[in-house]
């Protein structure tokens, strides 16, 4: 019974545990069920979450596709309308280029037709002047070939009034009861003065003297009435001395050679003595062209005014000391005024010699 009772107590146990293997089994599966359902409902939460954050995610794709989408065609109307911009300034760049590129060549035309026009005016203007230039020059040639000739005509009208005024019938007409082709009726001469033979020996020592005159100092004489005088030199031929004076006329009227005399003094304080001229000549020395040749050579000289002569008076030759004194004087026949030369035996002697002889 006992043995029943635990057999029961046994199989009571047996089922009690049994039981409650099938309620832990039960709860277990219970429980696993539960974690399966809580576990397919986590996941099911969780694929609702992942589900919500796709979709959240894909709605923030989308609105993000949408803000890029957005952007970008915003910025692809940005850029249109900056390329729409940039090509309407570009435009208007190439629009200002062509019109400033147009201008500068309408300038440039502009300005090489101003300057073409201010050539063709200067050429006009050149042309114009150089026509004028010419007529100018013509009539200037014309003028001056027309003053030349009246200046010929003038200067030969002079010449030939000169040459009459100064030749031999000019000057006797001027000076009406002067022989101005022989000496002052006054003139002392030595004796042989006449003698064709000593003067043709003269005449050419003359022309020796005249074609080099030579003297180391020009002895002057006192000017009167612009008229000067100045021994020029003083040579000698055979037994011969020869004095060549220079006569310079600057006065306004003709000088007429009269009365000359050459006076020696052997001592200082002593009485002169007259040498007797045996030769005497003039050589006319013009300083005006139109004088060459034009006046009438005489022994005693006609100077013209603001003209030159030289005259050579010719005396015999002495012997003097140091000491000795000469005098040269020269009258004008019309004014009757005397003109004097003086130099000393020193110059004399040194005259005589420096200077070679005259063969």
């Amino acid at each position: 019974m006992a043995e029943s009772k635990r057999k029961e107590q046994e199989r009571k146990e047996q089922e009690e545990l049994l039981k409650k293997e099938k309620e832990a089994q039960r709860k277990a599966e219970k429980e696993k069920r539960d974690a399966e359902l809580a576990a397919i409902l986590e996941q099911q939460r969780q694929k609702a979450l992942d589900e919500k954050k796709k979709a959240e995610l894909k709605k923030q794709e989308q609105e993000l596709a949408a803000k890029e989408l957005a952007a970008k065609k915003q910025k692809e109307k940005e850029d249109a309308e900056a390329a729409l911009a940039e090509k309407k300034r570009r435009d208007a760049e190439t629009a200002r280029i062509k019109a400033e590129e147009k201008r500068i060549e309408q300038e440039r035309i502009a300005e090489e037709q101003r300057l073409l026009a201010e050539k063709k005016r200067q050429e006009k203007e050149e042309a114009d002047r150089k026509l004028a230039a010419e007529k100018e020059r013509m009539r200037e040639q014309e003028r001056l070939k027309k003053l030349e000739a009246e200046q010929k005509l003038a200067a030969q009208k002079r010449v030939d009034s000169i040459r009459k005024r100064y030749s031999h019938a000019g000057l006797f007409n001027a000076y009406p009861g002067i022989a101005l082709q022989d000496p002052p009726m006054d003139q002392q001469l030595a004796a042989d003065f006449y003698l064709s033979a000593e003067n043709t020996q003269n005449k050419l020592a003359v022309e020796q003297i005249f074609a080099k005159p030579s003297l180391a100092q020009n002895m002057q004489a006192e000017p009167v009435d612009d008229v000067k005088m100045n021994l020029k030199g003083i040579h000698f031929s055979g037994v011969n001395a020869y004095y060549l004076i220079e006569i310079n006329n600057d006065s306004e009227q003709d000088f007429l050679t009269g009365v000359s005399t050459v006076a020696w003094y052997k001592y200082r304080d002593s009485s002169g003595a007259y040498l007797r001229p045996v030769y005497m000549a003039s050589k006319s020395i013009a300083r005006d062209s139109v004088f060459n040749n034009a006046v009438k050579e005489y022994a005693f000289p006609v100077i013209p005014p603001h003209q030159t002569a030289w005259f050579v008076i010719a005396t015999r030759a002495v012997n003097t000391n140091q000491d000795g004194q000469f005098a040269i004087q020269i009258q004008d026949r019309k004014k009757k005024k005397s003109y004097s030369i003086y130099f000393d035996g020193r110059l004399y002697n040194e005259e005589m010699n420096r200077l070679s002889r005259f063969k």
